[in-house]
């Protein structure tokens, strides 16, 4: 039990950490100048233990350290109490239990059992560090668990003080250690699993759990007694039978009443139990009283406490608090239901009020803390405060301990994640260096517990807002959404279940995997659209704008002309072009060039064009095949942001593909025979798709690859393409093998994440590895990993002994982030193509970091004037917010972005002339790339000219001064590059101007 009262003792120190409380409003900058906190911050996350000092309440985290704030003032905002090492790095503690000596030094245990270390599952936690206090702002190492192995896993910690006497213990998943000499040395009193401490100083007696049985130190005074711990339930069988985790409680206000929350080996709910002997044991509830569920049991949460006054009212949480009452001697208590959980809440519907519900307190509930009239609960979704156990409200303001599994990025700045136990949280998009609120229950998206998540890059803000965004959860659920109404709550953007998913797959992972992938420059896909031209169209003929609807518009010679319409037929000419948006990608503007004469009349407005734009979803799900046989698959659909279509098994069986969303089953395992698919991925080109599989009983995992996507005709029905891409279909064009390393097939860690080198012309992929088996790398390096001939080396991290949870390739330099348990490390392109050379980045250590991504996009705002039926209709689409931006998604510490690379830290995605603008902003134009950007040395000119001409570049410091200037001379029409010797200029931002004969534009380059 989590107890009031003294738990801990005072620990000799063996490494200092300088603390100082951090205020999450102006959050730290963890040693990185660009590097910021972003949230979410105020939906918790994993609250481990709860702790009074005065009229400070203390929350440890299991995954994301300590905070602290004003218990009386429920608007005040949780601050982040970090931990400083003695080289001035910092440590995130997984903490798993504190409480205070009368000295008011704070001791804080780490590392939760019951979690797994090293492998990213549902059920993740970090590695314990061991046994710390916090004394005036300063932490100190007690017991190292590099030192003593044991303490890697602390359940509980127990104080004793009386006079001269100072006696502490420590229960670990493999025994009971005490103390007399704050932890110079320590005795191993108990061997074994122990669970729960509960201390009851007027008596001078310790108690303390097991898996299914309860002892007693009569007198910790007494060194014999504390060496001779007795069992008192060895005369009850019930405990020996449940066999499971038992939690304690005495009743403050009176040592005779002893409580026991039982469990069975499975960790289901037993039963309360109350003994006023320690001999003869009541049970206290009956089979209606529900505080536990299948998911939510007491292998991962539960506590019983004591009423303050009362001892014969307790309060028990799991998955919901329940308060029994005894009113008649030796009878079943009468048990009151005081909070209803997130899953019992509209089945788990995060968006229909759960975090704004007064009966709502989230699940995994870890202690029940009581402090006066007033009640604080930790539970794996923050905490919770009531003065009557009946109306809660969510305290978790500035608590940004959220596990997060992954997360995406929107064009304006969004991100929407997946995180552990609390759906997919929206954090809206930034403005300036504030901090991203989570300010309404519609910003908690989905069901059940996040898993990977996807943001399309087209982004539509007018007429309606439309932001195409990819959930899962456990359990197969997959959803999409693009918003379009005031918030995410409205079903009429959703697709969800089987009008999203067909009827293939019957059952889900426990982690999904999920995976978006889109191109806007498709040369290679076969993909076309029909699109009709507008009456609103323009007709760009070299320099000439004809807009077609125009009346009296003027030629270039100035004469009067009609409008197109009104003289039909009007031939289009090959070379010409106009812009048309794409319906299945919120009608985003495309620019297309006429290959041949087309004669537009009133019957012949339509047309069949290569599609620009073509993406693809991956997904993990399973089905059944035949009566015993459970087959994974990962699931393929292609534009799946298009939301007129959606499964319809009446549509499907009438053979009417075209209007429904397909899926095809790229590849297919076997889990009957132990093989599960945790991972996917897609090249940079798009043409090959990746799966890790594992085989955890064996400790054999794998890397399956198909590769040919591109070359699939997609102007096939949909059931026919489905067929090209299917993995087992005897009408199947894809190329199929497993990924060697040092000539094996076989991986003996599991795979964490697959990550490609985003940059034009690089076929590489980073694979990172989980657990701590550093006889194999935990990073490995594929070069032309879509080609069939192709190369892997091993690039290990601190020298493979921890587990890597995810890589990035930063776009414009190339250096390689990878993210660990041991923090971010970061190599340099030339390094990491040799020898890495890592370094460390950030102040990350002690969290694991489970997803780094880069915004890479660097789109401009744009607009096009189009019919909606008989009425016009101005569709804006935003700009790129923080090209280059680089995020970290940690599991415990929400997410940060590093604003390192990024050259347009505007907040504006909308340009405000586009709001009354009535024609298309033409892409026809000269265009210009800068790259690398930030440049050191040299950087490369990209320029794309509309026309040929005497071309001029010009490069001005910020004050408008030219500081060089170079004439190309003739240059023709279409693509070219110059490289730009940057190192005679100083640090800092210029301006590119480039022209051309009438052309001119600009851009930005940065020199660092």
């Amino acid at each position: 039990m989590k107890s009031k009262e003294l738990l801990l003792g005072v620990f000799a120190g063996l490494l200092v950490c300088f603390s100082a409380t951090a205020d999450a409003q102006t959050k730290a900058n963890y040693n990185v100048t660009n590097l910021q906190e972003i949230g979410p911050e105020n939906i918790g996350g994993r609250v481990s233990s709860l702790l009074m000092d005065g009229e400070t309440i203390y929350a440890g985290t299991a995954l994301g350290g300590l905070y602290k704030k004003t218990a009386a003032n429920a608007l005040d905002k949780w601050r982040f109490v970090p931990c400083y090492l003695s080289d001035g790095s910092q440590l995130t503690l997984p903490i798993t239990t504190m409480a205070k000596n009368d000295a008011g030094v704070i001791f804080v245990g780490t590392g939760e059992s019951g979690y797994v270390i090293g492998n990213d599952t549902a059920a993740m936690a970090s590695r314990g560090r061991g046994l710390w206090k916090l004394q005036n702002e300063t932490f100190t190492q007690l017991v190292d668990p590099a030192d003593n192995g044991d303490f890697y896993f602390i359940n509980e910690i127990s104080l004793y003080e009386s006079g001269s006497i100072h006696r502490q213990f420590a229960a670990t998943e493999n025994g009971l250690y005490t103390t007399t000499d704050d932890w110079a040395t320590c005795t191993k009193i108990f061997d074994g699993v122990v669970r729960d401490l509960e201390m009851v100083p007027t008596r001078k007696i310790l108690y303390f759990t097991t898996p299914g049985a309860i002892y007693r130190i009569s007198n910790v005074e007494n060194e014999t007694n504390v060496q001779a711990p007795v069992c008192i339930t060895a005369n009850e069988p019930l405990f020996a039978q449940a066999g499971g985790n038992i939690k304690i409680a005495v009743a403050p206000s009176d040592a005779r009443y002893f409580y026991a929350l039982v469990f069975t080996t499975e960790g289901t709910f037993e039963g309360v139990y109350l003994s006023r002997d320690q001999q003869t044991w009541l049970k206290l509830n009956t089979s209606s009283v529900k505080p536990f569920s299948t998911l939510r049991n007491g292998e991962n949460c539960g506590t019983i406490m004591v009423d303050a006054v009362d001892p014969k009212t307790i309060y028990v949480g799991g998955e919901t608090i329940w308060t029994g009452r005894g009113f008649v001697e030796n009878s079943i208590y009468q048990w009151t239901n005081n909070s209803y959980s997130e899953a019992s809440l509209n089945m788990g519907d995060y968006m229909s009020y759960v975090y704004n519900n007064p009966i709502a307190v989230h699940s995994g509930i870890k202690q029940i803390l009581q402090n006066g009239e007033s009640f604080f609960v930790a539970t794996n979704g923050g905490v919770y405060h009531s003065t009557s156990l009946n109306y809660f409200e969510n305290i978790s303001y500035g608590l940004n301990a959220v596990p997060v599994v992954d997360f995406a990025i929107c064009p304006d700045g969004s991100l929407i994640m997946g995180a552990t136990d609390l759906a997919s949280p929206f954090l809206a998009s930034r403005s300036g260096s504030n901090d991203a609120e989570v300010n309404h229950s519609a910003n908690i998206l989905f069901t059940g517990s996040g898993g990977p998540c996807a943001a399309s890059r087209f982004q539509r803000a007018l007429p309606t807002e439309a932001r195409g965004l990819m959930v899962s959860a456990e359990d197969l659920q997959f959803g999409r959404t693009y918003k379009d109404y005031s918030d995410y709550t409205q079903t009429q953007t959703w697709t969800t279940g089987e009008g999203f998913l067909s009827n293939v797959p019957s059952i889900g992972y426990t982690r999904p995997s999920l995976l978006l992938w889109e191109t806007m420059n498709n040369t290679e896909i076969k993909d076309s659209l029909t699109v009709i031209i507008d009456t609103l169209g323009v007709v760009i003929r070299g320099d000439e704008r004809i807009q077609l609807n125009k009346k009296d518009s003027m030629d270039n010679a100035g004469r009067i002309i009609d409008s197109v319409f009104n003289k039909l037929p009007f031939t289009i000419q090959a070379g010409d072009k106009m812009v048309f948006s794409h319906p299945s990608f919120f009608g985003y503007p495309f620019e297309y060039t006429f290959t041949e004469d087309f004669v537009l009349t009133s019957s012949n407005m339509k047309i069949r064009v290569k599609s620009p734009y073509h993406s693809r979803v991956m997904l993990t799900s399973k089905y059944r095949s035949g009566a015993k046989n459970i087959m994974g698959t990962v699931l393929m659909a292609w534009n799946p942001m298009d939301f007129r279509r959606v499964w319809s098994s009446e549509e499907h069986g009438m053979g009417n593909y075209s209007s429904t969303i397909e899926w095809a089953k790229l590849f297919i395992v076997n889990c009957t025979e132990g093989y599960d698919i945790r991972h996917v991925a897609m090249s940079r080109d798009g043409d090959a798709a990746y799966a890790a599989v594992s085989d955890s009983a064996n400790n054999a995992y794998f890397i399956l690859r198909t590769r040919g996507l591109n070359s699939i005709e997609l102007s096939d029905t949909n059931n026919a393409v489905g067929q090209y891409f299917n993995f087992l279909s005897p009408n199947c064009q894809m190329i199929k093998d497993t990924l060697k390393f040092n000539g094996n097939k076989l991986f003996g860690r599991p795979v964490t994440s697959m990550s490609f080198d985003m940059r034009d012309g690089k076929d590489c992929m980073v694979v990172t590895f989980g657990g701590d088996d550093n006889s194999e790398p935990n990073v490995v390096m594929f070069n032309n990993a879509s080609q069939e001939s192709y190369t892997a080396q091993a690039k290990s991290v601190a020298d493979a002994k921890i587990p890597v949870y995810s890589a990035m390739v930063e776009y414009t330099t190339g250096e390689v982030y990878v993210g660990t348990e041991e923090g971010v490390f970061v190599a340099s392109e030339s390094t990491f193509n040799g020898t890495p050379s890592w370094e460390t980045y950030g102040e990350f250590k002690g969290v694991p970091v489970t997803a780094i991504h880069q915004q890479i996009d660097t789109l401009q705002s744009i607009a096009l004037l189009t019919h909606n039926g008989i009425n016009e209709e101005n569709n804006v689409f935003v700009k790129t917010k923080f090209p280059y931006a680089m995020y970290f998604g940690t599991y415990g510490r929400g997410i940060f972005m590093d604003k390192k690379y990024v050259t347009d830290t505007s907040n504006t995605v909308v340009d405000p002339d586009f709001l009354g603008v009535r024609e298309v902003v033409s892409t026809g134009k000269t265009t210009i790339s800068i790259y690398p950007n930030p440049a050191t040395s040299y950087t490369t000119l990209d320029i794309n000219l509309a026309e040929s001409g005497n071309t001029m570049v010009r490069i001005y410091d910020m004050s408008g001064k030219i500081v060089s200037t170079e004439n190309l001379g003739r240059v023709e029409a279409g693509n070219y590059k110059k490289q730009i010797n940057c190192q005679n200029l100083r640090k800092g931002v210029y301006l590119i101007n480039v022209v051309c004969g009438k052309a001119t534009t600009t851009s930005k380059l940065v020199i660092r």
